[in-house]
């Protein structure tokens, strides 16, 4: 299941007198692939956003939120609005605040993944960002390293519905100039049982490189072990830490969960250098005519490229 959440947000003008028993059924059919030409444009249509009106909202949300907006990449031809909201990887997020502002000026509802969000639940998630930011916000002015990698650490493994609770990517900007000194810290946080804080562990260590190979031996260990469910941000982070991680990444080109193999395919692209083992196993996955094929192509050529 993919971690990246799109809100859309728009508004929706009906035929009828009044809107029809199955409303939640007809909004829906806007955000699903036909879901028009099943439905028929004859019942009710979107009335799109004038240029006027997204102007007012990016005014209001930079008046009320702080935020200096450019909504015309997120219009679609349709008049909708989609805006990513939520993910585990890491986007600044302000589409809550879009939505409450468009909900409030113009009527216009939001819509995810088969829900549906009226005035009182968006009201409620624009409500849970300004908490989640003063979180973030906290979190990076703790000025101990150690201190504040188990802060966060807290904070990822929270439940999504915990105002406190902060995405990975809103954890790897307050670890900033912190991750240096709480490696070891970061390193035993690779084995968490709370898979989210796994995956922040293996960001940051990426986001380190070189300075953080330490973890080399720590992620080898994890990679052999048959029953740990390892992050495949670990095995990326890998290809940051120079050439003493391609023993390891070459091994985890044998790991049973295919895509920590694939992506000790593209970090192994990304060392810039291989032994002759290194790129003989690359030159057989590349012959394959496969997704794996296809990144091992594109990882020999980074190779060649950065040895020319």
């Amino acid at each position: 299941m993919s971690f990246f959440h799109y809100l859309t947000i728009g508004r929706f003008e009906f035929v009828e007198e009044e809107a029809p028993p199955n409303l939640t059924q007809r909004v829906l059919d806007h955000f699903t692939p036909g879901g028009l030409k099943r439905l028929g444009r004859a019942f009710h249509i979107i009335e799109p956003f004038k240029r006027k009106e997204i102007k007012e909202i990016e005014e209001e949300v930079q008046r009320r939120f702080g935020l200096e907006l450019d909504l015309g990449e997120y219009l679609r031809e349709d008049g909708l609005l989609q805006i990513m909201y939520l993910d585990h990887a890491g986007f600044e997020s302000f589409a809550e605040h879009v939505a409450l502002v468009a909900s409030e000026r113009f009527g216009a509802i939001a819509c995810d993944r088969g829900h549906v969000y009226g005035p009182a639940k968006i009201k409620e998630m624009s409500q849970a960002l300004i908490v989640r930011d003063i979180e973030r916000k906290r979190l990076a002015q703790i000025d101990n390293g150690a201190e504040r990698i188990r802060e966060i650490i807290k904070a990822v493994q929270r439940p999504i519905e915990d105002p406190k609770w902060i995405a990975i990517g809103f954890a790897r900007q307050a670890a900033q100039r912190a991750q240096t000194g709480a490696i070891p810290e970061l390193i035993n946080s690779l084995r968490h049982p709370n898979k989210f804080v796994r995956m922040f562990a293996g960001c940051a260590l990426r986001d380190i490189g070189e300075p953080a190979k330490e973890a080399i031996p720590v992620i080898m260990n994890l990679l052999k072990d048959p029953d740990f469910e390892i992050d495949s941000t670990a095995v990326e982070a890998l290809g940051t830490m120079g050439t003493e991680a391609e023993s390891c990444l070459l091994l985890a080109l044998e790991h049973k969960d295919s895509f920590i193999s694939y992506t000790a395919i593209g970090a192994l692209g990304n060392l810039g250098v291989l032994s002759e083992s290194g790129l003989s196993k690359l030159r057989k996955i590349a012959k394959q005519r496969t997704e794996d094929g296809k990144a091992a192509r594109e990882s020999l050529a980074k190779i060649s490229g950065s040895m020319s």
